[in-house]
């Protein structure tokens, strides 16, 4: 993600050089994608790519069974 974003409720902001991002965001975002993918076939490849890639992101915060934020320094 290349924006500045807030959480939902807006106590906090994720910054993209810091490589930050907030669980339910993504998760939402992906959803998303992969339902864009199935209402427009023609171009469903690009859509759960970008997807795929915001799991990946979402699975290097899964540890033992939960969601976790990196320590802040």
């Amino acid at each position: 993600m290349d924006l500045v974003a807030t959480d939902l409720w807006e106590e906090r902001l994720a910054f993209p050089d810091l490589a930050e991002n907030f669980t339910y965001s993504l998760a939402a975002c992906i959803r998303g994608l992969k339902c864009a993918g199935e209402m427009i076939p023609e171009e469903a490849d690009k859509w759960w790519e970008v997807a795929e890639e915001m799991r990946m992101r979402l699975d290097e915060h899964f540890i033992d069974d939960h969601f976790v934020r990196p320590l802040e320094s």
